[in-house]
């Protein structure tokens, strides 16, 4: 005569408090695996970059090209200039020579084309107040002051009467290109920074959630964690079904044929084990007879 399984509802065998524990530790174990440590490769500029890298180079090398083409048309004419300003001293005075008016000429290219170029940098990147940038600006304009003033002059003092017109264009062009120039690396260097920024803001709190998750999965990852103990819960129960009734299976086979006839079942089991598990302090101190 050979057992078998009956065919009304039957329920697992209860989850004890240790072995509801475990399927909590081991929710959390499931939810901090889940999460990866940041890594700083994963915050690299490629994965903020707005355009193709491959852009942002051309782009670069397109604006030193025009940045350099307009310094050396600027910068002759303001040798040109220094070079009658500063030779005009040394008949004034013994105290100066060919070697001063020559290192003069260099140092007034470098603070009207590149002081330009810097307090206009300067002013974007450095500047925290109005007053501040107010002031870097205006130093700005002080250095292409020097280039503007120096091309003007020469083509005043040597005016060319069958290309005036372009003359005075190239005049005024070149030198404005520089400050155009210095414009453009601004606002690219400030892109930079804001997504070098937005970089260190989200590594930054990737490592901080990553921490919160290592102390905490509970808390940090509610919804994953409450999928993660319900496998568990449901793991437990099969398992509690396996070793009820030693070899013979007869009431994991009836278990799972319950689950098999109405899906509903496990959950409504795996709810009775939440019920049974997780009352709260204050349901506790009501539930508690005086």
């Amino acid at each position: 005569m050979t057992d078998k399984p009956s065919t009304t509802q039957v329920a697992p065998p209860p989850l004890t408090r240790s072995q509801w524990l475990a399927c909590e530790d081991k929710a959390r174990s499931a939810v901090i695996a889940s999460i990866p440590k940041p890594e700083k490769a994963q915050f690299e500029v490629e994965h903020f970059a707005a355009y193709p890298r491959w852009l942002t180079i051309a782009l670069t090398i397109g604006l030193l090209v025009v940045a350099v083409g307009a310094l050396y048309v600027s910068a002759g004419k303001q040798l040109a200039a220094g070079d009658i300003v500063l030779k005009s001293v040394i008949a004034h005075t013994d105290r100066v020579n060919e070697f001063w008016v020559s290192t003069g000429l260099i140092v007034l290219v470098v603070m009207g084309e590149i002081g330009a170029l810097t307090f206009g940098l300067s002013a974007g990147l450095l500047a925290q107040t109005r007053t501040a940038k107010r002031v870097f600006r205006a130093f700005m304009v002080m250095s292409a002051a020097i280039a503007l003033l120096a091309n003007i002059s020469m083509t005043a003092s040597y005016p060319q009467n069958e290309v005036i017109v372009f003359q005075w264009f190239i005049t005024i062009l070149a030198p404005s290109l520089v400050l155009g120039v210095g414009f453009v690396f601004e606002n690219l260097l400030l892109q930079e920074l804001e997504k070098r920024a937005a970089r260190i803001r989200a590594f930054n709190d990737a490592v901080q959630f990553y921490h919160a998750v290592l102390r905490d999965p509970k808390t940090a990852l509610p919804e994953r964690y409450q999928s993660e103990l319900v496998y568990a819960v449901g793991e437990a129960l099969r398992d509690n079904c396996k070793t009820a009734d030693g070899k013979r299976g007869h009431l994991y086979k009836r278990y799972l044929a319950q689950i098999e006839a109405d899906p509903r079942f496990e959950y409504q089991c795996i709810a009775a084990e939440f019920d049974r598990h997780m009352v709260s302090f204050k349901d506790f101190l009501q539930a508690r007879p005086m």
